[in-house]
């Protein structure tokens, strides 16, 4: 008696709800949590109980339903020690509840008995949802990104992945960079700025647009914005890395810091011939002009210098066109 008492305390205390069945699919008895309520199905709320038919119960579920009763034939007739399937459920306040639900026979009685367990994995089944969901929108971002962004493993450093314009910026085929560290692919051009950006990782787990160089495959030179970050993806620690290509702008930078110190001692209509020659250098471009506006309400255009097909055309005047 004492031993029945242990056992059916050890029973009643299991957070899963369980039944027990006879070959015929009726239900002999079930533990507490099965008996609380909020059950997996059953009329009005109230769990099916002794001597009711578990098999008619979930007819109701539909196919997973219908997949259910099939296992359960197969345990009840021995082709299989066991079964298990994960059962979507609606529950009263209409959200859906998934329960693992597993089947085992028991033969150690007079007759052959099912026991059926109903672990609710609700909450794992939501968090794989919200990571699927998640994954789908990086994913999305990642494809259709204008810029290059790539993700490393860690701590080994191997490229795991490439979007499209990663590829084109540095002119990378995918099968031959995968699998392959940023050393060896010849990424890094000054070993300073490698370092600075090795180290402002480890201390803070991200890099916000730290400006650098990188090389292409072809050995061309990228004047880059680098943001970077560590995050765990599915379990193992990756680096996101996001890359914007600024070598045209620093180039335009650099040059319109050359022309200014070197007109700097110039004055008057001198001076705007040496800027707009060297713009148009600069920019490779056939046109360029200086112009001031002198009558505002007449929307007129006095033109300080002017440059055509490589020379300067005589002051004028004109007015812009409605």
């Amino acid at each position: 008696a004492a031993s029945e008492q242990f056992g059916r305390a050890v029973f009643d205390s299991l957070a899963a709800r369980v039944v027990v069945l006879d070959g015929d699919g009726q239900i002999v008895t079930t533990n507490a949590a099965w008996a609380a309520g909020n059950p997996l199905w059953g009329a009005g709320g109230t769990a099916a109980g002794p001597g009711e038919s578990y098999l008619a119960g979930i007819e109701a579920i539909g196919e997973d339903g219908a997949a259910l009763a099939a296992g359960i034939a197969r345990v009840t007739a021995g082709e299989v020690p066991g079964f298990e399937i994960e059962v979507p459920c609606v529950g009263a306040d209409g959200e859906t509840q998934w329960y693992l639900t597993r089947v085992t026979r028991f033969d150690a009685m007079e007759a052959p008995r099912l026991v059926i367990s109903h672990e609710d994995i609700t909450p794992v089944r939501r968090a794989f949802a919200a990571v699927e969901e998640s994954e789908h929108k990086f994913r999305a971002i990642f494809t259709h990104s204008p810029y290059p962004i790539a993700v490393f493993d860690r701590p080994r450093g191997k490229l795991l992945a490439i979007n499209e314009a990663g590829l084109r910026e540095f002119d990378y085929v995918a099968q031959q960079v995968l699998n392959k560290s940023a050393d060896e692919l010849g990424l890094w051009v000054d070993e300073a700025e490698q370092e600075r950006y090795q180290r402002e990782l480890a201390e803070h787990g991200v890099v916000e647009d730290m400006e650098l160089q990188l090389r292409t495959s072809q050995g061309s030179l990228r004047r880059v914005l680098i943001g970077s970050r560590l995050v765990r993806i599915r379990g193992q620690q990756r680096l996101l890395a996001f890359v914007r290509d600024i070598t045209e702008r620093k180039l335009r930078e650099d040059a319109l810091q050359v022309l200014s110190s070197g007109v700097e001692h110039l004055g008057g209509a001198r001076f705007f011939e040496r800027v707009t020659a060297e713009m148009v250098r600069i920019l490779d471009i056939e046109v360029g002009f200086v112009g001031r506006l002198v009558q505002p309400e007449k929307k007129s255009i006095s033109l300080e210098v002017c440059w055509v097909d490589g020379k300067f055309l005589p002051v004028h005047e004109y007015t812009i066109a409605e």
